[in-house]
């Protein structure tokens, strides 16, 4: 085994939603998380901030003898990692919507995506969409979750007012005959049973962690 940490990180916790599945099935590997909550949530930073975080971050990893980097964290990979990838020589892995399986396997012809601002509004999740969905024959409902991250980030996953977000998210999904939603933002499977209780038992919610991992 090649010695050296994985280095992981996000704007805040939910980049540990990664961690946890990295941790099953790499058990022998050292991990290092960085959770950057004091600048969180990146979904509502400017672009360049984002990419100073990131660099900053990564460098601070490589000082630690990392071997590979996570960039566990939607917003920061659609800013940054393109960037990243120039600057290190380890392996960089990212995070995005999964948008391709969705796609491929819907039967009603529609799918939710729930992620942040920044992430729905960048060029990489455009890129993504016309990739996977070129001739838009598959309806993609596309919500910014704006809100949602820091529902997690204080603890308050089955407050009132974090119920009432995820209604309000995933009503249009529903309203849209979807049957297939997928977590945009790494913060999001720490909701995805309360996801999947709005959405319904027709909808597979689809939690990219155990991809990336």
């Amino acid at each position: 085994m090649q010695k050296g940490i994985i280095g992981i990180f996000d704007s805040g916790l939910g980049g540990l939603s990664i961690a946890r599945e990295v941790r099953k099935i790499l058990p022998s590997e050292d991990i290092l998380y960085v959770g950057d909550c004091g600048n969180a949530p990146y979904g509502d930073q400017p672009e360049a901030f984002v990419i100073e975080r990131v660099l900053k971050i990564s460098d601070f990893f490589l000082k630690h003898n990392a071997k590979a980097i996570v960039v566990a964290c939607n917003t920061a990979t659609a800013a940054a990692i393109d960037i990243l990838r120039t600057k290190v020589s380890i392996p960089v892995i990212g995070v995005e919507p999964a948008l391709k399986p969705a796609v491929l396997n819907t039967k009603t012809g529609a799918v939710g995506v729930m992620a942040t601002t920044r992430t729905i509004s960048s060029e990489r999740y455009q890129k993504l969409l016309n990739t996977y969905n070129p001739d838009n024959k598959v309806k993609v409902v596309s919500m910014k979750c704006s809100g949602l991250m820091n529902c997690v980030e204080n603890g308050a996953w089955d407050a009132p007012e974090t119920i009432d977000l995820i209604e309000k998210y995933t009503k249009p999904i529903k309203e849209a005959n979807a049957d297939f939603t997928v977590l945009g933002c790494t913060h999001y499977p720490f909701l995805k049973k309360q996801i999947s209780k709005a959405l319904g038992p027709n909808v597979m919610v689809y939690d990219p962690s155990p991809a990336v991992a």
